[in-house]
């Protein structure tokens, strides 16, 4: 018994000491112990090669599995939150609400849903963020109209991770780890792109005059620009 009043005076006597090495210790762990970086998904190769198709517009598409689902995904380089039509989401999927930015820095509060996991070729992401999309983007005037098929869009948040590789002429995509960068790549094919928020952006020319565009496969014409530009 006086043993364990004794280290109870102990304990007291050092509480504050003792409180802070305890608020303190994460912090010094994370400084002490190897930097990993950190990768949202589970990609056991180098890199992976599948299979897309595309549609007389240029549009390219491929197969994904979600939850115990799997369908046609559209790839869409301008859209920031992959997205997957609500009636497929699973009910027990966690539901909130995000505040989002578009191009005009125009705000806005939008859904968002929790899957438990979305693959693509192999590569799997576990408990990734979505946006659910109603049946109104089927309908006439919806950006999926007459793409039955499609249930979900791939999205800047699974594109940036990797490096994309896309043989048009026998519609296959290599996909690479970020930091594999495969070298039969010729660098004259290379564009520089600008990371702002979740999208990638590039500099052109127009009449002489250097602009900033969104890079959007998912774009409806060739380029697509403000009615209006800053002087």
């Amino acid at each position: 018994m006086k043993t364990f009043l004794k280290i109870h005076r102990k304990l007291k006597r050092n509480i504050i000491p003792i409180s802070i090495a305890l608020v303190l210790a994460p912090t010094i762990l994370i400084l002490i112990l190897p930097n990993k970086r950190y990768y949202p998904y589970q990609f056991e190769r180098d890199f992976t090669t599948i299979p897309f198709s595309t549609d007389n517009n240029g549009y390219m598409y491929v197969r994904v599995s979600f939850n115990d689902t799997t369908g046609i995904f559209f790839i869409d380089t301008g859209s920031d939150f992959s997205c997957i039509k609500e009636s497929l989401l699973n009910k027990n999927d966690t539901t909130y609400w995000k505040i989002v930015r578009d191009a005009q820095k125009i705000s806005d509060r939008k859904k968002m849903v929790r899957v438990k996991n979305i693959s693509v070729g192999g590569i799997k992401f576990r408990n990734f963020k979505v946006w659910p999309i109603d049946t109104e983007s089927w309908q006439k005037n919806g950006f999926l109209f007459k793409k039955d098929s499609v249930v979900g869009v791939i999205g800047s948040d699974i594109l940036a991770h990797f490096i994309w590789k896309f043989d048009m002429e026998n519609r296959l995509v290599s996909i690479y780890k970020s930091d594999e960068y495969p070298s039969n790549i010729a660098d004259s094919l290379a564009i520089p792109l600008s990371k702002k928020g979740h999208g990638y952006f590039t500099e052109i020319e127009i009449d002489s005059i250097k602009r900033i565009v969104k890079f959007d496969s998912g774009g409806a014409g060739s380029l697509v620009l403000k009615d209006t530009f800053p002087s």
